[in-house]
């Protein structure tokens, strides 16, 4: 997986070649992501502060963005049982979501 400035996220396959089309977000580059422990869902966090979920298989966003950060998004992990995901901002706040949720 990899995430552009552009606002796309992209899945590739080990020799380097790209699977499918980029994932898009509209008015945001993505900072950063992170891929569930289960392989199944991946979380990002972008510049304009708002996290996303995105189902892997169906390659799209689940729900809406989440919002709770003031400045963009720069790490993001999940937790080992994939129960909490972690964000840091620029704005000096780290904070806990749950992803089934988003809060």
């Amino acid at each position: 997986m990899s995430a552009s400035d552009d606002g796309s996220i992209r899945q590739w396959i080990r020799d380097g070649e790209p699977v499918g089309e980029p994932w898009r977000i509209d008015g945001a580059g993505v900072s950063s992501i992170a891929v569930c422990p289960d392989q199944t869902m991946v979380v990002s966090g972008s510049g304009d502060g708002r996290l996303r979920l995105w189902n892997v298989k169906g390659s799209s966003m689940v729900g809406n963005a989440w919002e709770g950060n003031s400045a963009p998004v720069r790490c993001l992990d999940w937790s080992p049982n994939a129960r909490e995901i972690a964000s840091g901002s620029q704005d000096g706040t780290i904070r806990r979501w749950n992803p089934n949720t988003g809060r």
